[in-house]
């Protein structure tokens, strides 16, 4: 089951703990940090990948004198966030460079606006593989921290074996890797590091060597490269990573080269500059600029031989295994020289070579014109590209050069357009310190679909030029679980629909934003899936005051693009709710029962004073009424409550628009969530259940053994089979059927409750659930039960049956309230049950349960004097009043005016001496 999720919490939901709770490793138990990091910073969000958090985003978390001193003071006093210790961390990069500090986000003034700092991950003086914590900063005063990403491990009690990690088993693992790999050589020297997989495929921590070994050279058939791990101990390899990163692709490109996006077999060629190529008069050689000028030194005007190579300052093309053919020319000075390379165009590897090497330019030039600086391409020179690669019908990338095949197989030759984009988009991916998979997939698609500015991806490519392989047109959905050059779609379809949504505001910079965007994402991202961190990401990195959750300057083209493949970031706080007395446990059937609610602009919005409303529910139908609220001061409104049947369940929830139209509710995602109260005089929770943690409820099949699709609590995983989105109370776990991406209900599946103990004839006890339920066919005992037992489940009671039809089975939160009286007589042995079926033929059945609760409902006296609500009217009453009077709480406003003052007072009084 998919762990990821988005949740935010705001400063009124956040509860602070006191005290902390330490670990056998000394770290902080991460629960109790969090919520207290929150209690102190409550407009942060927290993305979670499984039970860790890995993104911190929101309103800046941390300052300091500088960059490196703000994300410090963040690593001292809050590592434990990140489920480490602060003495784990150190300052450093995961990559060859070891650079801990590098500048993002480039100004149309040529300034930075970011720093992104690094720190790696060790225990007991061993790194800890691939394993970091980034931070960015705004460089602007005070150094704001405003992201933290975090691909570090909780390693718990973990220790290093001290003598295997002075003396590792190198012989026998370099041995054990022949021995998997037939035909391995040229390994890399073994590095002792702790293995734990990564935060998206965690493992068992072990004390390994790590190294590289290949099978054969890139430009044989069946070339192989692989990064091993082995038990440093006894030798055994424990993982490989294949390091060959495979796209099927295709494009266009020649010297004479290849002309728009299409392959070779499609487009026609046209002369075109090579960008930085070398030139050279004997020993004498020179790179050409991005025009493919050059000047080479010379002196006299004796004619000399001018040489031009596709061993250029940036790219050596070689095919396979040497290097690419030169051209050359007999010029008397001071010429011109003008080398033409593939002039014939009648060789298809010599336009491959052209093609390969002018498109791989265009790629780096892409990359650098969004940020300047970029880990390793910025310095890097003679990065080889093979052509003519044995095979068809394919193209790669190895960690140290991006490969091509000729044509057959039907299909192209796949050195042109966006297949040589693609290919370097690993290579930037993987410079950029993150992991491949279907992220590195996706992230090629976008380097060639924002380059040639259209969604197709390799026109040409299986030899038909009206079509491609893979589109930026779509609509995939997170998450995506299948092969990873299918999911990758996910992220470039987000990237395309951005490019339409900036397109839409503006015509003429859209490129810019966007190729920004993209590449400046590309060093914040950890581990090889396409999860909504990404669309944190172009939100920080897009955002001008250190705070996302109110907007950023591209917000509204950013957010709906992202949304549209179910990638939403976080919901923008147009105002900020609080409840000074808090929120009523329950109200006065009769009426009248009030308190005061204080809302507010977020910073840039404005609050129209004339919007603020409440909608109320009072028999929990779904049917919200709204009424104005009175506003009592600037940003103050109070709020009395209608009258309701006692012992309703009674939901209600605000809203309130900004000056410029922008809707603002409380909680959020109103009214599909809402506030429950009860009408009584009071409540006792007999039971109550948000699903966040192990209760003892039990999942069964009815057919014996538990099958897929059975009941399992936690965060839903949104799929293609009608099942939830999110839970239903906000609290983030709930129970779903068959909680995968595509797992439904198949026959009938129970969930029970763990007995519960009522006291024996309580008639006002009431059981309250939101329930989910979807059939998409409506056939005939495909049905949601739900079922009370009070002999401890030796016989059952029907409360209610949903479906097989009607709108209740159509999907969507619904919340019930029934008194359980009403179908059994409560006592101590009371058990409740919900079942899921899908009966023959096979339909797609999800049901989802959350918010459980059981409520014993006291309706008193119906005296409004009895103020404690006993039942009975006397001095412990008064008491009750004159503490609430003197302590100016809201209850005590007896005549509903908004204000406790003498006038309260007075009119208790009277009620008081008039009896009841």
């Amino acid at each position: 089951m998919n762990q990821n999720r988005l949740s935010f919490f705001s400063c009124a939901l956040v509860i602070a703990l006191a005290g902390s709770t330490v670990s056998a490793s000394g770290i902080v138990a991460p629960d109790r940090a969090q919520h207290s990091f929150q209690a102190a910073n409550p407009q942060t969000g927290f993305y979670r990948t499984g039970n860790q958090v890995t993104s911190i985003y929101g309103r800046a978390f941390s300052f300091g004198q500088s960059a490196e001193g703000s994300a410090q003071n963040f690593i001292t006093q809050h590592a434990e966030v990140l489920g480490v210790s602060a003495d784990e961390l150190t300052l450093g990069s995961i990559g060859a460079d070891n650079n801990h500090l590098i500048q993002l986000m480039p100004r149309d003034d040529g300034s930075m606006k970011f720093s992104l700092v690094s720190y790696v991950q060790s225990r007991e003086g061993i790194p800890v593989y691939r394993a970091d914590v980034r931070l960015l900063v705004r460089n602007e005063v005070g150094f704001p921290l405003v992201l933290a990403r975090s691909a570090a491990i909780a390693l718990g009690d973990f220790a290093v074996d001290q003598p295997a990690a002075a003396r590792p088993n190198i012989d026998v693992a370099l041995a054990n890797a022949e021995a998997r790999f037939p035909g391995m050589k040229g390994f890399t020297p073994p590095q002792v590091v702790i293995y734990a997989g990564s935060v998206d495929h965690p493992a068992r921590p072990a004390l390994a060597l790590v190294f590289e070994g290949a099978v054969g050279h890139a430009g044989d058939a069946n070339y192989a490269k692989w990064r091993l791990f082995a038990d440093a101990k006894t030798g055994a390899v424990i993982d490989a990573e294949d390091l060959i990163e495979h796209v099927n692709v295709t494009g266009n490109v020649s010297a004479q080269v290849t002309q728009g996006f299409k392959s070779a077999e499609c487009n026609p060629e046209g002369l075109t500059a090579l960008p930085y190529a070398r030139a050279s008069i004997g020993a004498t050689l020179v790179y050409a600029d991005a025009s493919g000028n050059f000047t080479i030194p010379n002196a006299g005007t004796t004619a000399v031989t001018v040489v031009g190579s596709l061993q250029g300052k940036y790219f050596n093309v070689f095919n396979p295994n040497s290097l690419a053919p030169t051209v050359s020319m007999s010029v008397t000075p001071p010429g011109p020289a003008n080398l033409v390379l593939n002039s014939a165009n009648t060789n298809e590897q010599r336009r491959a070579e052209a093609n390969a090497y002018y498109f791989a330019n265009v790629a780096r030039d892409f990359v650098l014109a969004g940020l300047p600086t970029y880990p390793t391409i910025s310095g890097q020179t003679n990065f080889r590209v093979n052509t003519a690669v044995a095979g068809t019908c394919n193209a790669f990338y190895d960690g140290g050069s991006i490969n091509f095949y000729n044509n057959g197989g039907g299909c192209a030759n796949t050195a042109y357009s966006d297949v040589v984009e693609h290919e370097y988009g690993h290579h930037v991916v993987n410079t950029g310190l993150s992991g491949q998979g279907q992220y590195g997939e996706g992230t090629g698609d976008c380097m060639g679909v924002v380059l040639n500015d259209q969604p197709i991806l390799g026109f040409g490519f299986s030899g038909d030029c009206a079509s491609g392989i893979r589109s930026a047109d779509n609509t995939y959905q997170y998450p995506q679980n299948g092969e990873i050059h299918d999911a990758g779609q996910l992220i470039s379809g987000c990237v395309w629909d951005l490019r339409k949504q900036l397109f839409a505001v503006d015509p003429s910079g859209y490129k810019t934003t966007l190729g920004r965007l993209l590449i400046n994402s590309v060093p914040l991202h950890a581990g090889d899936l396409i999860t909504p961190q990404i669309t944190i990401d172009y939100l920080t990195l897009d955002d001008d005051d250190s705070n996302i959750l109110n907007g950023t300057p591209h917000y509204d083209q950013i957010q709906p693009a992202f949304s549209k493949h179910n990638m939403a970031g976080p919901e923008i706080i147009y105002m900020n709710w609080s409840f000074p007395t808090g929120l009523p446990a329950n109200i006065n059937p009769a009426g009248g029962t009030s308190f005061n609610v204080n809302v507010t602009a977020n910073a840039g919005f404005t609050l129209d004073a004339a919007s603020v409303k409440m909608g109320v529910d009072p028999e929990s139908d779904g049917s919200f009424a709204l009424t104005n609220l009175a506003l009592v001061s600037p940003g103050v409104y109070h709020v009395t409550m209608p009258a309701a049947s006692c012992g309703t369940a009674v939901r209600y929830y605000f809203t309130a628009n900004t000056t410029n139209a922008r809707t603002s509710t409380s909680p959020s995602g109103a009214p599909a969530a809402a506030y429950t109260t009860f009408s009584a005089v009071s409540t006792t929770s007999v039971f109550s259940d948000n699903f966040q943690t192990d209760k003892g409820w039990v999942a069964t099949f009815a057919g014996g053994a538990i099958a897929p699709g059975k009941w399992e609590r936690g965060v839903p995983v949104a799929g293609t089979n009608s099942a939830p989105l999110t839970d239903f109370d906000g609290s983030g776990s709930c129970f779903v059927t068959g909680n995968t991406a595509t797992i439904d209900v198949d026959k009938t599946f129970i969930l029970t409750s763990p007995t519960i103990a009522a006291a024996p004839g309580d008639n006002n006890l009431k059981v309250n659930y939101a329930r989910w339920f979807n059939n998409n066919s409506g056939s005939a005992g495909d049905v949601f039960l739900v079922q009370a037992s009070n002999d401890n489940g030796t016989t059952w009671t029907t409360v209610e049956t949903v479906g097989p039809g009607g709108s209740d089975a159509a999907g969507g939160w619904i919340y019930k309230s029934f008194r359980v009286a009403d179908f059994v007589a409560p006592n101590a042995t009371l058990k409740f049950r919900f079942s899921a079926s899908d009966i023959s033929p096979d339909n797609t059945v999800e049901a989802a349960l959350d918010a459980f609760q059981l409520v014993s409902i006291n309706c008193g006296s119906g005296c409004s004097a009895d103020f404690n609500g006993d039942g009975f009217l006397n001095g412990d009453d008064f008491d009750a009043y004159v503490a609430a009077f003197e302590s100016g709480n809201i209850s005590a406003d007896f005549n509903k005016d908004g204000f406790v003052n003498g006038d309260d007072f007075d009119a208790f009084s009277t009620a008081f001496a008039a009896g009841c």
